[in-house]
């Protein structure tokens, strides 16, 4: 059965101020996530005019689509009542975002820390870094992971749950790579980063299809889109659909992601960090609705 369900945003808060959505919607961390009763929500957004013409993200129409997401994802009407469910004021947070590769756009990391300060996180409890997160993020009391998503040579996908290798020494990265970095969800057990995660948003503006994590143009598309979860798996497991998805279109008939992504799968069942069961995922989809692959 499709779990998926399409929501506009007035129809939303309409049924959020009728209903009171946010009791009903289940949140929870990271760290419950893995269990057997528990369904994971993730929220995909979209907007026809999240792009320009030179695949920019336009800031208001970024703002605006971050916002949906996390009132979807938190049952709240209003955005900082909806970050307010997630940062506490006394917070200090670290946006573990990308630096390299499919980089963290700017005008993304610019809405998040707004909303962040909207919640009244001090300006010098914000913290962001990717790849010396190791190194910088230790000491924060909560973590807001973000990504953008990418097939990937080594794991068959990158996405939330491996953004957090950068919180091993550089030197000890390589110790995460075998098996098609099949144990990379261990890396969520260490202290710096082990319970912290609070809201895991991945960037879907230009997903790369192919290749990665070197990105080649001819295998990105203006996908337009953010997603948001606060299970890391149950956010990959969807956002890899959609890649496989795409390669399928691309190529008019099954291409297989290759190597595959069982660094999901172990982090599911053996370390818990959420669920990759599709029938445990509540899809909800909201905004621009073509070509939508999932």
């Amino acid at each position: 059965m499709d779990q998926s369900r399409h929501m506009t945003r007035r129809g939303f808060v309409r049924g959020a101020a009728c209903a009171g959505l946010g009791a009903a919607m289940g949140v929870v961390s990271e760290a419950k996530a893995g269990l057997p009763d528990h369904r994971s929500r993730v929220v995909l957004v979209r907007d026809e005019n999240l792009l320009d013409h030179r695949h920019k993200p336009q800031p208001r129409v970024l703002l605006s689509v971050l916002d949906t997401a996390v009132c979807l994802l938190s049952g709240e009407v209003e955005p900082v009542a909806a970050w307010g469910r997630y940062f506490q004021p006394d917070d200090v947070v670290g946006l573990k975002t990308n630096e390299m590769m499919l980089k963290t756009p700017p005008a993304l990391s610019a809405a998040m820390r707004q909303r962040l300060r909207d919640v009244g996180v001090l300006a010098g409890n914000l913290h962001e870094t990717d790849r010396e997160a190791y190194r910088l993020l230790g000491k924060c009391t909560a973590l807001l992971n973000t990504c953008g998503f990418k097939s990937h040579w080594l794991s068959g996908v990158g996405g939330a749950v491996k953004n957090y290798l950068t919180f091993v020494p550089p030197d000890e990265r390589r110790n995460y790579h075998g098996n098609y970095c099949a144990n990379v969800g261990t890396v969520w057990s260490k202290p710096s980063c082990r319970g912290k995660t609070r809201l895991v948003v991945i960037d879907l503006l230009r997903p790369l299809f192919n290749g990665g994590p070197q990105v080649n143009p001819n295998y990105q598309w203006d996908y337009k889109g953010l997603l948001v979860s606060t299970d890391p798996v149950a956010a990959d497991t969807v956002c890899l659909r959609l890649l496989q998805n795409k390669r399928d279109d691309f190529k008019g008939e099954r291409w297989d992601l290759s190597p595959p992504a069982v660094h999901l799968e172990t982090a599911c069942r053996e370390h818990r960090l959420g669920t990759c069961d599709w029938g445990r995922i509540d899809l909800v989809k909201a905004g621009w609705a073509a070509d939508a692959l999932v």
